[in-house]
């Protein structure tokens, strides 16, 4: 037994155990193009900014990661600083604000995707 554990590669097993931590992060072409919403309601006033795919994706990482509004707004920042994408966030308010009108239900998505 102790000859088999002296000829692992500990290198290569440290190297993975480290690599556990590392987080990838992919948005898919069609949220990055969708992002910012172009259609225009009709109404009186200004129309939204962004898409309703764009706030439903801020806020599903919201709950996945437990963030408050203002860290979302941070988060999405720093993800789309590392992907080299120039697309504003939303505020952490119009964020808020958004959120009351979705009506975006997400209760049981931790159990789905962490079972």
């Amino acid at each position: 037994m102790k000859g088999s554990q002296s000829k692992r590669n500990w290198r290569a097993i440290n190297k993975s155990l480290i690599n556990r931590g590392d987080l990838t992060f992919w948005v898919d072409q069609e949220i990055v193009n969708d992002w910012q919403n172009v259609t225009q309601t009709g109404r009186q006033g200004a129309p939204r900014r962004y898409a309703d795919t764009a706030i439903m994706m801020c806020l599903i990482l919201r709950y996945v990661f437990s963030l408050p509004y203002r860290q979302t707004e941070g988060f999405m920042q720093s993800i789309f600083s590392l992907m080299k994408v120039s697309l504003p966030v939303p505020s952490y308010s119009y964020l808020c604000k958004r959120a009351a009108n979705l009506g975006l239900e997400l209760p049981n998505l931790k159990r789905i995707l962490f079972c």
